[in-house]
């Protein structure tokens, strides 16, 4: 399964994810191995997924790297490498860069507003129950 935080903690198959947003890895880094059970990741997910929202996400500040980071943490103990937290920043720091990022998170502002609440909990209840129906599916599996 593919985690990621994109409007909310959502998981895929990854060849979903990669079809569906047609998204390739650039790079795999193996970060190591956990002991933990599925039940108990998901239970983690449950419990930090109000910190990652759609109206929390900032593609600087608050991004699915930061997402990665924290869950990297949980499961194995280590942060994900420095340069990837700070690929914004280094985009950042060209002029064309600058101005894309700007662009982007003007659109975000614009967007943000008009999310139904309603609907964004109601995708979040649906997050939650394919966490819940991967959890009773794969109760005793490690990830």
């Amino acid at each position: 399964m593919e985690y990621f935080y994109g409007g909310g903690i959502l998981c895929l198959e990854q060849q979903e994810f990669e079809t569906f947003y047609n998204i390739k890895p650039v790079d795999i880094i193996d970060m190591g191995t956990t002991e933990l059970l599925q039940t108990h990741f998901h239970e983690y997910l449950n419990g930090i997924q109000k910190n990652f929202t759609v109206d929390k996400y900032n593609i600087v500040n608050w991004n699915c790297n930061n997402f990665t980071n924290e869950v990297c943490n949980f499961l194995v103990g280590k942060n994900i490498p420095q340069y990837i937290l700070n690929t914004p920043y280094e985009v950042m720091s060209t002029s064309k860069g600058k101005l894309i990022l700007d662009m982007m998170q003007s659109y975000q502002s614009s967007i943000a507003p008009g999310f139904d609440n309603n609907q964004n909990n109601a995708t979040n209840q649906q997050n939650n129950q394919s966490i819940q129906n991967n959890i009773a599916s794969q109760d005793n599996t490690f990830i």
